[in-house]
């Protein structure tokens, strides 16, 4: 599907739904889908946005397993498929802020319920050291690629945050893992990969569940990002931003900016909606596919006292037990702005759950 395929009669529901949703910010204003000519001026001037802070590539992208044998560009502006631009390290305000006139200012409770509106507060100083972070969720070519080299067990304390003990792979997580490409096609929820003519290819991977998505990051080479590194890139650090778009900040977002559920369903390709553009050079971080993080879920981690008065590199380690609960940034493709946010967190269910509505991206050390 296209970013531009919506009928006259969806986009004004569209913008009806998001008004309501947002009347009560003044600030915002929501653009109407662009036409050819305008998306061509908004593709130029998303991907200059971008670029006046994106650092070069260092990370030895092109010697990625995942991205041997595969076409090398992705998305409208055929960038990169591998590519991870560094987000420099800083501190910013996590968390969604409950004082008017604050750029991430968003009124409670939402359209689902008080306590997951909870889940945001009180916002507290993180800092984040630099990180490389992928350009684009991982796609399903990607993951085919990790699926043929199944078995794979990664090694004890792999994949952990270099600044934060114990955050690597855990051996008693081995017995999470398919023994082989078959059993991994069998367990993965969604169709995305299961498409027999191969159309989705360039589709975030949908369907696997948390400890597939961490295995996938350790083979690659990288890892899953912290809550606080995924939040810090969404937000573009110190700008706070309520959305992660470079263009314009205050914008809702329409189809140009994020696939989300004023599109009309289904994954687009990413990089399909390059107005979305975050400060460093991310794709999607609005929509599409939900992203799980390396951090357990806890409702009340906000509100922890040593978290409420500000941390570093910090995050919610998974236990060594067998499962726990997870959670998801970003939103998805069925999901209406105030649940697209950068502050926005989603409560995921178990570690060993699966979705079709959520993936992931990886970050590099």
């Amino acid at each position: 599907m296209s970013c531009h395929g919506l009928s006259a009669a969806r986009t004004a529901l569209a913008r009806c739904v998001l008004l309501l949703a947002c009347s009560c910010l003044p600030s915002l204003v929501i653009d109407p889908p662009l036409s050819d000519g305008g998306l061509a001026a908004s593709e130029a001037a998303s991907d200059e946005a971008a670029g006046s802070d994106v650092a070069p590539m260092s990370d030895g992208a092109a010697a990625r397993p995942s991205c041997q044998g595969l076409p090398a560009k992705c998305g409208k502006l055929e960038l990169d498929c591998c590519d991870a631009p560094l987000v420099p390290g800083g501190t910013f305000p996590m968390g969604r802020s409950t004082e008017v006139g604050n750029s991430d200012y968003f009124p409670a409770p939402f359209d689902w319920d008080i306590r997951q509106s909870s889940f945001e507060v009180p916002e507290h100083a993180v800092t984040v050291g630099d990180f490389h972070f992928g350009r684009f969720e991982v796609t399903v070519a990607r993951f085919r690629q990790f699926t043929a080299a199944l078995p794979f067990l990664p090694d004890e304390g792999a994949g952990g945050h270099p600044h934060l003990p114990g955050s690597g792979w855990q051996s008693t997580w081995n017995a999470m893992l398919p023994a082989s490409a078959g059993e991994m096609m069998s367990r993965i929820a969604g169709a995305s990969a299961k498409d027999p003519a191969r159309a989705l290819e360039n589709s975030p991977i949908t369907g696997m569940n948390w400890y597939e998505a961490l295995a996938f990051c350790i083979w690659d080479g990288g890892r899953l990002p912290l809550e606080s590194e995924w939040e810090y890139a969404a937000a573009g650090g110190d700008e706070n931003r309520l959305f992660p778009w470079a263009s314009n900040p205050s914008v809702v977002p329409n189809c140009d900016y994020a696939n989300g559920g004023f599109c009309g369903g289904g994954l687009f390709a990413v990089g399909d909606c390059p107005a979305g553009v975050s400060r460093w050079g991310q794709y999607d971080l609005a929509g599409n596919a939900a992203e799980l993080v390396f951090d357990a879920f806890d409702p009340a981690w906000y509100s922890r006292q040593e978290i409420a008065r500000g941390c570093d590199d910090c995050a919610n380690v998974p236990a060594l037990n067998m499962t726990h609960a997870v959670l998801s940034r970003g939103g998805d493709r069925d999901l209406l702005a105030e649940r697209l946010r950068s502050a926005a967190r989603l409560e995921a269910g178990s570690s060993e759950g699966r979705s079709d509505a959520r993936g992931f991206r990886c970050a590099y050390p």
